[in-house]
């Protein structure tokens, strides 16, 4: 099953930089546009038979953040030619995790937190790229009585 996006994820053609301190209107700096994607698979290694392929190509993502992976790279069998992928697997084998595929390459990107508990879960992705940071999180279920907070 693909992942629902709205109209306001489709790809424009600009979008503007307001920059610190600075008001939107006239004056902002044109960027270029970045369609970006988030998409929760329940297993990599399952989506791949079930045309994930076939989306990336018909989406044409720069950036798709994917959660709950359940796998390390040398796990799952695709190439990948063209991306520039990050994963960030959780210790647990078959539990959660992050990754990240970019079709340009980021000027860093870090994994998780700073906080063990919750690092080695692998849920958290930052990568900076010259505009932005991107943050791709899996967020855990909170339990009862928050516990998971």
């Amino acid at each position: 099953m693909e992942p629902h996006h709205s109209s306001a994820a489709r790809r424009r053609k600009t979008f503007f930089d307001c920059g610190s301190g600075s008001k939107c209107g006239a004056e902002a700096a044109l960027l270029p546009a970045v369609k970006l994607l988030s998409w929760n698979v329940n297993g990599m290694r399952s989506i791949l038979g079930k045309g994930f392929g076939g989306y990336l190509a018909r989406e044409e993502p720069d950036v798709l953040c994917i959660q709950e992976t359940k796998a390390r790279r040398e796990q799952v069998e695709h190439d990948f030619q063209g991306w520039h992928v990050f994963w960030n697997a959780a210790q647990r084998p078959g539990y959660s995790g992050t990754a990240v595929l970019s079709r340009k390459k980021p000027l860093s990107v870090e994994n998780g937190i700073g906080r063990a508990e919750h690092d080695s879960e692998g849920r958290v992705i930052t990568a900076e790229f010259p505009e932005f940071f991107l943050v791709n999180v899996y967020t855990p279920n909170s339990q009862r009585e928050l516990t998971r907070l």
